[in-house]
């Protein structure tokens, strides 16, 4: 029984990983987080100073690292919207989707 509960969590990990891979490139495939979030009434020096405070004016495969470094450590970042921390708001939901 052990056994088979190590195994089924080294799969979640690798799914875990999957899911955060594929998330973080279809996130990159809407368009431009920079234009998406500032709107089209943003000026060029709006969007440039986004995407610097942002990291998206660095590499994808680089934006990627940082990323995985960041959920490892288990910071998820702000919510854009709310500016608390999005970890702590998915928790909070939590009971309710479980």
């Amino acid at each position: 029984m052990i056994r088979y509960v190590g195994i089924r969590c080294v799969y979640a990990v690798f799914v875990l990983f999957g899911v955060v891979t594929i998330v973080f490139f279809l996130s990159r495939l809407s368009g431009d987080p920079a234009l998406l979030f500032l709107g089209p009434q943003a000026t060029q020096a709006d969007i440039d100073a986004y995407r610097v405070s942002m990291g998206l004016d660095q590499a994808v495969p680089v934006q990627y690292v940082k990323f995985l470094g960041s959920v490892l450590r288990g910071d998820f970042g702000h919510s854009i919207r709310q500016g608390d921390p999005a970890l702590g708001l998915v928790l909070s939901r939590l009971p309710a989707s479980v």
